[in-house]
């Protein structure tokens, strides 16, 4: 803390206002921080602030929140702006290494985290807020919120600080760290921006207590708690980590229709009903890309129809709304056999099934035991062309799939919970399978790139194709309506 007087000391004890209070403790933060050296206005250009102003309710108690923020989009962007986050894919995959390993999951927060990152490395003049009460300017020392590359000086910090305590980022999930004894893992931390999950040996806590030096922590938990918005829960009986939406589900209601429109499924939606759809889908697939991959071709569906949308659409995703409202769901991550465990991937696509004429292709890849198996990364996508045949569009839904099932088997690989497996990939299209098998050329003359792909996988034995029969094909609701989810949540969701 600065020598400087602080302006909660000459305010605090006389201000009335919550929201006054507020701000007042954030512009203390930006002085502790040291974010700025205050300049004489001498006509320089400026970045203008703004307050944002949150209500939270913290212990039943309601919490007034102030941040000061830059209008970024007023600074010419000329600059790096990218800042790695943990994908959703990484952060299933750790959690299955937590629950594999037998670690106990934890989490934590750290405060006012982008004052906290590295010292600006261009020139930035802000407007200071009437309740600094100071005609100078502000030339910042640290990105702060609003500024585009905000996000970035703070992962860049926290990684340098990661590294030196001995972290080593992944080379497929900039946002995870491995902290490793020699060449066996004691430790790992994932992070999604300022909110950091971590699980290790018992002795990596020396670890986190020296990063906890470094930042200003504010709330940390374990066992059950919420992170990014997704309810954690882990069973100290056995380590497993369960994962839901249950409370945000709850927060997300039909769009009402009288009855009148209810008898009009054609009548096409006004400006606010088209907003409404908007919203609900958003916050509906949200939900389908976390924990319920079973509505996910529902979501996909009516996305692609906001420009024509009209009542039917709205009584369709009320429908979704109302099974997972009433049909709670979750995603275990169970500890598995290392000595078993493999990366198993379905496929499925449904030709010329989209008004368009394209084709509803989808994949689900699995990390599995002789008992277990746990989904980790999913789909449900129109096709990324056109597709000629059913072949075609169950063969472009395959090479989707065998990608992100690579991908997951690099991020296992690296994370030490497989070795040099192979891919098995499923599909119930016995013409797909037959040609994996054979050298024989297809007739069509664009598949055949998509053929040669798969095939050159499986002779470098990446993947291994295996023929499912329907009633076993995991990703058939990804791709169609009407499908039953039974497979899916028996195979892997509870």
């Amino acid at each position: 803390m600065t020598d400087e007087v602080l302006l909660s000391e000459i305010y605090l004890t006389s201000c009335k206002s919550q929201e006054l209070q507020a701000k007042i403790k954030e512009l203390d933060q930006w002085k502790q921080r040291n974010v700025y050296k205050e300049i004489v206005n001498n006509g320089e250009d400026f970045v203008s602030l703004r307050w944002v102003v949150t209500q939270k309710i913290i212990n039943d108690n309601p919490i007034t929140k102030a941040r000061l923020c830059a209008r970024g989009f007023e600074e010419d962007q000329n600059f790096r702006t990218d800042s790695p986050t943990c994908s959703r894919e990484g952060i299933r995959v750790i959690l299955t290494l937590i629950a594999s390993k037998g670690w106990k999951c934890n989490s934590l927060d750290v405060k006012t985290a982008f004052l906290q990152g590295k010292v600006l490395e261009r020139v930035v003049i802000v407007k200071p807020p009437k309740e600094a009460q100071t005609d100078k300017l502000w030339l910042l020392q640290k990105c702060v919120y609003g500024l585009a590359d905000a996000s970035r000086y703070w992962y860049l910090k926290v990684k340098e600080e990661l590294c030196k305590l001995g972290g080593k980022p992944s080379k497929y999930d900039q946002g995870i760290f491995y902290f490793c004894s020699g060449k066996q893992l004691i430790g790992i931390i994932i992070l999604f921006v300022d909110d950091l999950l971590w699980a290790g040996v018992e002795n990596f806590n020396q670890t986190i207590s020296k990063l906890k030096l470094i930042f200003q922590v504010g709330a940390e938990h374990k066992k059950c708690f919420k992170y990014i918005g997704i309810n954690i829960d882990q069973n100290y009986s056995d380590m497993s980590i369960n994962i839901d939406q249950l409370s945000y589900t709850n927060t997300i209601n039909k769009i009402p229709l009288t009855r009148e429109e209810i008898l009009n499924p054609k009548r096409k939606l006004n400006h606010h009903q088209v907003s409404s759809l908007r919203s609900v889908v958003g916050q509906l697939n949200w939900l389908a890309n976390i924990t319920r991959p079973e509505i996910s071709f529902q979501v996909s569906s009516i996305s692609s129809k906001f420009q024509s949308a009209t009542i039917s659409e709205i009584k369709d995703v009320n429908k979704v709304v109302e099974f997972v409202r009433n049909n709670p769901s979750s995603i275990k991550f169970p500890p598995l056999n290392p000595d078993d465990i493999k990366v198993t991937m379905y496929s499925d696509a449904s030709f010329n099934n989209l008004d368009d004429g394209y084709s509803q292709g989808g994949y689900i890849v699995l990390l599995s035991d002789k008992t277990d198996a746990c989904p980790v990364a999913w789909k449900s996508n129109k096709l990324r062309r056109v597709a000629r045949s059913t072949l075609a569009a169950e063969t472009l839904a395959l090479t989707e799939g065998c990608d992100a099932a690579f991908l997951i088997t690099n991020l296992a690989k690296e994370a030490g919970l497989i070795k040099n497996q192979k891919i098995l990939a499923y599909t119930d299209n016995k013409s797909l399978f037959d040609c994996a098998a054979t050298s024989s050329q297809v007739a069509d003359k664009r598949l055949r790139v998509e053929i040669s792909a798969i095939r050159e996988m499986k002779e470098r034995e990446e993947v291994s194709i295996e023929w499912v029969s329907k009633d076993k094909q995991l990703a058939d609701c990804l791709t169609k309506r009407g499908a039953s989810t039974v497979h899916l949540k028996n195979g892997c969701l509870h």
